[in-house]
């Protein structure tokens, strides 16, 4: 009963949360400042988005016809030859935080450590996780950034298939194959294979371990250890892990409730609880060592001087609270701060800062909800990365109307899969079940947005999260789908809300 009523509240927030997304993204799809000069009429975005949900059931009803094999080999051909293509047609250059820490993995391969000194090295030391990922494949490749880029791209696939795996097991095969099938199509996933972020791998190593925390945690006795050196390296290479650490913590805490509404046996109930928590400290444990591990690592080596944290935690929130800018990045408060050494005169700097900018709580109150439709409606900042930045003569076709078919397209198949999400969800809540297994995502979405209004927001930041929602959106056509086939045909077979796996 309790779990029954955590998970439905949890489904509750996301469909607050996804319905007040919606109404974000028709904000910026009708205003002509948001694409570029590019005006939407409502009829254009109704037929749009019209036209995208017939594909979608037409690809659905198509792949209901493919085996798995077939299916699983076409996924990865056609998510690595779409970007591949993208890829070697846009020669986007390594700009802004990608290029310092570019810069820095090209030090760290020469044995050059002069660059920890920087004012980037000493407050964001987090950062030289990932320059020394590429230090390492410079060092084994040579000073290629057509290797580094390429190896996104599979890290990119790689996230597609676990999209794949977590969709087939947490609700449905067909569910599964939607989710990863519109997660290798979306646009801003896309566009960013010619950037050198650091997201394809961290978001690739996170969604690694929450496919063992669904699929093997309580069948393999080991598994708590993989999932917590997973959840580690990810955490070193963009530190999402607090985050991510409380939401597997809270899906455990699930965990180990559900079977009081399946057994009175107490000695069984205890089992599964005694089993739940080990997995749950072993992962915590590992997660921790590890990071200490890594950290010591560093240090001693001397690649860094301090433990590879924020060593201004307040600075998110400096910028987060900035009504002026909305909550993004201003370069009025990095010339304010940027210039003050990291210590306890610059905290108490920002603190204050902060006091005043929450201090007015209506003003506040605007300010997060303008910040949750920037960052959840807003338009995705893929092209200003992959394309505004690139030369006209590296980019094959004319430059504007790509960036306004792109960012239009985009925002349809953002509001398509807000919509989808969004019936899947309230199936979700509709339906008794005995098991909830889709509530780890449903608390990482949750926390995620949360955090989001508190610090510095940019669109960029939706693309470790966003598979999470395309896993719901897979389900929501699955209900779709099985609902058309049972009401247009005499085909009884349905893949029923209750039919979770």
């Amino acid at each position: 009963m309790l779990n029954s009523f955590l998970s439905k509240s949890l489904i509750f927030l996301c469909v607050i949360i996804l319905t007040w997304s919606l109404w974000g993204s028709y904000s910026a799809m009708t205003n002509s400042l948001e694409l570029k000069g590019l005006a939407l009429s409502n009829s254009f975005i109704i037929e749009g988005i019209f036209i995208t949900f017939l594909v979608i059931f037409l690809i659905a009803i198509a792949s209901r016809y493919m085996n798995k094999t077939v299916f699983f080999i076409s996924l990865i051909v056609l998510t690595l030859g779409i970007r591949l293509a993208w890829m070697l047609s846009v020669q986007t250059p390594v700009k802004s935080d990608f290029l310092v820490m570019l810069d820095a993995a090209r030090n760290i391969a020469k044995g050059n450590y002069e660059f920890n000194q920087s004012v980037y090295f000493t407050t964001w030391v987090y950062q030289l996780g990932f320059s020394f990922y590429e230090s390492v494949i410079i060092r084994c490749f040579g000073d290629n950034i057509f290797i580094l880029k390429l190896l996104n791209i599979f890290y990119s696939t790689g996230t597609v298939i676990f999209i794949y795996l977590i969709g087939a097991k947490v609700f449905n095969e067909l569910a599964g194959r939607m989710a990863a099938f519109l997660y290798a199509f979306y646009i801003p996933n896309i566009l960013y294979s010619s950037v050198l972020t650091n997201q394809h791998l961290a978001t690739f190593l996170f969604y690694a371990a929450f496919y063992l925390i669904i699929k093997r945690f309580a069948h393999n006795k080991f598994s708590w250890l993989y999932i917590g050196l997973l959840l580690s390296l990810g955490n070193l290479m963009r530190p999402l892990g607090p985050i991510i650490i409380v939401a597997v913590f809270i899906y455990f805490i699930l965990q180990i409730l559900r079977p009081y509404i399946k057994t009175k046996d107490a000695a069984e109930l205890k089992a599964w609880r005694k089993k739940i928590g080990k997995n749950l400290v072993g992962i915590l444990a590992t997660f921790f060592i590890a990071n200490a591990l890594i950290n010591y690592s560093f240090v001693a080596s001397g690649i860094s001087k301090y433990p590879l944290s924020n060593r201004d935690p307040l600075w998110k929130f400096v910028i987060g609270f900035n009504y002026e800018t909305s909550g993004s990045y201003s370069s009025e408060d990095a010339s304010r701060f940027m210039g003050m050494p990291i210590g306890e005169k610059r905290a108490e700097a920002e603190k204050e800062v902060i006091k005043e900018r929450v201090a007015d709580k209506d003003q506040l109150l605007d300010l997060l909800h303008i910040k949750f439709l920037n960052m959840w409606g807003g338009t995705d900042a893929s092209t200003f990365w992959s394309i505004s930045l690139t030369p006209q003569e590296d980019v094959p076709f004319n430059k504007e109307k790509l960036i306004s078919a792109a960012q239009s397209y985009e925002r349809i198949i953002y509001v398509s899969t807000t919509i989808l999400s969004i019936i899947g969800l309230i199936c979700l809540f509709l339906r008794k079940q005995d098991k909830y297994p889709y509530t780890l995502f449903l608390l990482l979405i949750i926390g995620y947005v949360l955090i989001h209004l508190l610090i510095e927001i940019q669109t960029r930041y939706r693309f470790f999260i966003f598979p999470s929602f395309m896993l719901l959106e897979g389900f929501g056509i699955s209900v779709i789908l099985s609902y058309l086939i049972v009401r247009f045909t005499k085909n009884k077979t349905q893949i029923k809300c209750e039919e979770i796996n």
